[in-house]
């Protein structure tokens, strides 16, 4: 299985779009500052996780999520039914 998740600053007040196929992993190294662009901050967190069959829709759902440009329609998927990201919270991502 795939994710396409969304993660959230506070402090820099800006979303990371990415995807997945080992989310836990994915998200620590974010919070690790392994990727250049999350490793702006420390705050980050997970705000959107939707699961995904393949690769291929994975990466069509987060090209259509960067493409969108606009916190209104990052939210339309934060406040989505199908957003997973609750499930992650009891572990601190």
């Amino acid at each position: 299985m795939y994710w396409v998740y969304i993660l959230y600053s506070k402090d820099l007040d800006k979303y990371y779009i990415g995807q997945t196929n080992e989310i836990s992993n994915r998200i620590q190294s974010h919070l690790n500052k392994k990727s250049f662009y999350t490793s702006r901050a420390d705050d980050w967190k997970l705000v959107f996780a939707q699961e995904m069959t393949d690769r291929m829709e994975a990466l069509a759902l987060e090209k259509k999520i960067k493409h969108a440009k606009s916190r209104k329609s990052i939210l339309r998927y934060i406040n989505n039914p199908r957003n997973k990201a609750a499930l992650f919270l009891h572990t601190g991502e």
